[in-house]
C-alpha cells in the first residue's frame, strides 16, 4: 500500500463495488482512517451536492477506485475532479489488481462561457465568484 496517504481519507466509489471498496479498507496502513460517504435515496430536484462537497473537503485526500461499476458512476467522476481542484492529494485504487497508487492528473478543462445581459453583470459576478472561491470550480474572469 502507499505509504503517502493521509490520516483522513474520502474513499470514493460505486456502492456496487463494496466488496472492493471492504478490500481495500482492510488493507490500509494503521493510521489511516477512511470515510465512506452514506448512500443518498435521492429524487433529482433534491439538493445533495453541499453535504458530499463539505465531506470531501473536511478530509485530507481521497482515494477513488478504478475499474467495475465506478467507472461509470458520474459522482465518481465529479468527485474525483472536485478533490484535484481542491488540491486535495488523490489516489486511484484498482479494482482488479488492488494496487493503489497517486493520481498526478490534472482535473478537467472545464471552460465555461457565460451569456448575459449588461443590468445581470453584477448578480453573475457574484455567482462566477462563489463558484470559484467557495467551491473551485472556475478562475478567470467574466
Amino acid at each position: 500500500m502507499n505509504t503517502s496517504l493521509r490520516e483522513n481519507c474520502f474513499i470514493l466509489h460505486s456502492y456496487a463495488d463494496s466488496a472492493a471498496r471492504e478490500r481495500l479498507i482492510r488493507n490500509l496502513p494503521d493510521g489511516v482512517r477512511p470515510f465512506v460517504f452514506p448512500p443518498i435515496q435521492a429524487e433529482p430536484h433534491e439538493f445533495v451536492s453541499k453535504p458530499l462537497i463539505d465531506a470531501i473537503l473536511a478530509c485530507e485526500g481521497l482515494i477513488y477506485f478504478r475499474g467495475g461499476a465506478s467507472d461509470k458512476s458520474f459522482w465518481v467522476a465529479l468527485e474525483r475532479d472536485y478533490a484535484l481542484r481542491s488540491g486535495k492529494p488523490v489516489f486511484c485504487y484498482d479494482v482488479a489488481t488492488s494496487e493503489l497508487s497517486r493520481d498526478t492528473e490534472r482535473p478537467l478543462d472545464l471552460a465555461v462561457f457565460a451569456s448575459y445581459t449588461h443590468n445581470d453583470r453584477t448578480r453573475v459576478r457574484q455567482i462566477c465568484d462563489f463558484l470559484g472561491q467557495e467551491r473551485n470550480l472556475m478562475s478567470g474572469s467574466t
